[in-house]
């Protein structure tokens, strides 16, 4: 998929919010400061070598706003060997705060120099992206689960193919590496290389992005997913689920220690629920998705927590993949308060799903949708605008995404409460 598509097909600048609570008291994670990425201990720098290691200063552009606090993060994610080449990085870094731009960007702004940080961010995240993955588990039962999958819907239909195309392309390639995958890296792992640097400026500006959520950002070595040019530690998509959940906490007072459902439609291959699991959410979690994207999000979650028995995923995610979604709203009434998300997900079906889905997310707390302009025939700018006009109850902040244009942001709060 596109930098845009950056959450799976699904079956299927917002301004600041002005709850009055600081931004700390709801950010994910301030009642569990020790909450931690635990899946993926230092992997990435492991066997660092001269050149990793000097990859690793050259890209990292993360070391800006709360100079030593960022470096306490850095050196916490980093392998002991390696913190001495991060902290001669951080002592030139700016003091202050404000997420502002580096020294060498206030006093030589030249084509000539950003052109050549250009090139040398890429020549070290092509090194970084230079290491062996893990050998992962449960690949029979992810096969069986695809060769299910391709008998969904109609024979030759573009879910049974793209079901096929995974299938064979795992059997030929194996599964180690399966994020780099043609016909997995094109819809669900996009490089997003001309977005990830605006992404992350955007994030190191932000109040709600706490050292909390900056740690919930490193990646896992699962599947071999690329790493980002402007952050090492992390891949493009991860930082862009960053991303929508600090739009998230910017717009409303959401707060992930009092949620007690999360709804997500078009699950990716599931990165943004361990991103919600590593920042401390053990609620209730459903991903509606494809039977093809079902069986893929199972297997790298049980990969990346491979701790609960028989590696299952973690026992508080359900799938639902039969497109009945009229219990979801009482589930909602129920469980307030309640999340419900869908990234450039809903905005790609047709209008029976969108129906079925509007029906039910006036009951949840909280509303998360990205979208693009256009999909094929759709004007989605006028289906959200037209969604958003019939819910009333929710207070809204709908705009184009500053980092990507042609694309939106529609962020909803309940104000009827739903359990808040």
């Amino acid at each position: 998929m596109d930098a845009a598509r950056a959450s799976a097909p699904a079956v299927p600048s917002g301004e600041r919010g002005t709850s009055g609570r600081s931004p700390r008291a709801n950010t994910p994670g301030a009642q569990n400061q020790n909450a931690v990425p635990h899946d993926t201990p230092s992997f990435f720098l492991r066997d660092l070598t001269p050149a990793r290691a000097t990859a690793v200063v050259l890209t990292d552009s993360t070391v800006r706003r709360h100079g030593r606090q960022r470096l306490a993060v850095l050196s916490w994610i980093a392998a002991p060997y390696a913190r001495p080449y991060i902290y001669s990085v951080a002592r030139t870094a700016p003091k202050g705060g404000g997420g502002g731009p580096t020294l060498s960007e206030k006093h030589d702004g030249s084509a000539v120099k950003n052109k050549l940080q250009l090139l040398v961010r890429r020549a070290a995240a092509h090194i970084m992206n230079d290491y062996t993955p893990p050998t992962l588990g449960c690949s029979e039962e992810l096969f069986a689960e695809l060769e299910a999958a391709t008998r969904f819907g109609p024979s030759g239909s573009e879910w049974a193919t793209f079901a096929a195309q995974i299938s064979n392309s795992l059997r030929v390639n194996g599964t180690d590496q399966f994020l780099r995958l043609p016909p997995i890296a094109k819809t669900l792992h996009s490089r997003q290389r001309s977005h990830t640097r605006r992404y992350l400026t955007y994030l190191l500006a932000s109040k709600p992005f706490s050292p909390t959520i900056h740690k919930a950002l490193t990646e896992s070595p699962v599947g071999k997913p690329l790493v980002n040019p402007h952050y090492p530690l992390s891949s493009p998509l991860l930082v862009q689920h960053g991303y929508h959940l600090t739009r998230l906490l910017e717009s409303t007072d959401f707060d992930l220690s009092r949620l007690r459902l999360v709804v997500e439609f078009g699950g990716g291959y599931g990165s943004f629920f361990r991103l919600l699991y590593n920042l401390g959410y053990r609620k209730r979690y459903v991903i509606c998705d494809l039977p093809v994207m079902c069986a893929l999000q199972r297997f790298y979650l049980r990969n990346v927590f491979p701790t609960d028995p028989g590696a299952q995923p973690p026992a508080n995610l359900q799938w639902l993949a039969s497109g009945e979604y009229g219990g979801l709203k009482q589930e909602a009434v129920e469980h307030g308060p309640s999340l419900f998300i869908a990234t450039w997900s809903l905005s790609e079906t047709p209008p029976t799903v969108r129906s079925g889905i509007a029906s039910v997310v006036g009951a949840f707390s909280y509303i998360l949708c990205a979208y693009q302009r256009t999909f094929g025939s759709y004007d989605n700018v006028q289906y959200f605008t037209s969604l958003q006009k019939t819910l009333p109850h929710f207070s809204w902040h709908h705009a184009e995404c500053p980092v990507y244009k042609n694309n939106f942001y529609l962020i909803g709060q309940n104000t009827r409460g739903q359990g808040m």
